[in-house]
């Protein structure tokens, strides 16, 4: 009999204790006398994978370091395939329980059709096979809450964090989900490294220091969006801009002195409208921002859930100065 089981609703609980408690449970009334191992992978910046076994009756514990790019998917799922398959070269038929705590590597082997991981996957699936057919083994793969005291597990979970200073490494082919998403993460740290050495000198490096995409920064009033476009680059009426254009002689603001008329001197200093951002700072004060500053007003820094909210009150004191 082989069977993938996973958590049940009464495990869900972050105490320590009690999940030790329940695990101890389960194992004796469940697992008695089951020959039981513990598999765990693990990752370490900035590009380490390891895998690691504990077999508990034999107090054997093995480990194994991964080169290329993975996941610590793929870590959990070599930690299970190496684990069968020491269990079918070396052991009698027996009832056998594996503890891991990867859910998502047993979502992936309850899978006919796994999304991802497929060699893996399909080279597990064959072992388990192996195991259904005669003579049947007792092949139980139990999902366990991890750092909750269990003792099989911390010792697994230790062993995985030490192998990366291995420097034996084996290879393995790179599951093409992985390597996508590795290639995706690259490139995008190239692209904002990029952008924002373009961004720094400009307007728009001023609120803006990255490539996120900003679904809030659009306005459905066209007057509106294209106010807080200008406003983001710095192409604006405002002297500041004119004066660079040579479409007037001077870029200080009328209302106050040998200030340059800049978006940042508008939004934050100008005191032509200073009953207007006094209303501002108070609504945004609400929000949990005391100060004013362009990331916030134009940028979006801050707290994600308010960035709609930033943006209506910043497109009701543009109504309000006109």
């Amino acid at each position: 009999m082989v069977s993938l089981d996973l958590p049940v609703p009464f495990w869900k609980s972050s105490d320590a204790l009690f999940g030790n408690q329940i695990f101890h449970l389960m194992d004796t009334s469940l697992y008695g006398g089951f020959f039981r191992i513990f598999t765990d992978g693990s990752y370490s910046p900035p590009a380490s994978y390891a895998s690691a076994v504990f077999f508990e009756d034999l107090s054997i514990c093995q480990t194994w370091t991964l080169s290329g790019p993975h996941s610590v998917l793929t870590t959990e799922l070599y930690a299970i395939l190496q684990a069968l398959t020491f269990v079918k070269r070396h052991l009698p038929p027996k009832p056998i329980v594996l503890y891991t705590d990867s859910q998502s590597s047993l979502h992936l082997l309850l899978s006919s059709r796994p999304p991802s991981h497929m060699q893996l996957v399909c080279v597990i699936h064959s072992l388990l096979r192996y195991f259904a057919s005669p003579p049947p083994w007792t092949v139980h793969l139990q999902w366990v809450p991890s750092h909750v005291g269990i003792h099989g597990n911390e010792i697994v979970d230790h062993a995985a964090q030490q192998a990366h200073h291995s420097q034996h490494l084996i290879y393995l082919d790179p599951d093409p989900a992985a390597l996508c998403s590795h290639i995706r993460q690259a490139c995008t740290s190239l692209w904002e490294q990029s952008l924002s050495l373009e961004l720094d000198p400009t307007s728009l490096g001023l609120v803006r220091a990255d490539a996120a995409i900003h679904p809030w920064a659009r306005h459905p009033c066209r007057q509106l969006d294209v106010a807080l476009t200008r406003l983001r680059i710095g192409h604006t009426g405002l002297n500041g801009h004119l004066h660079r254009l040579g479409l007037v002689d001077s870029p200080w603001c009328p209302w106050r002195p040998h200030g340059e008329e800049t978006v940042e001197h508008f939004l934050l200093w100008c005191p032509r409208f200073h009953s207007y951002r006094v209303a501002l700072q108070e609504h945004l004060a609400t929000l949990g921002y005391p100060r004013l500053s362009l990331p916030l007003l134009l940028g979006g820094s801050g707290d994600p859930d308010t960035h709609l909210q930033v943006m209506r009150l910043l497109c009701r004191f543009l109504r309000s100065s006109g």
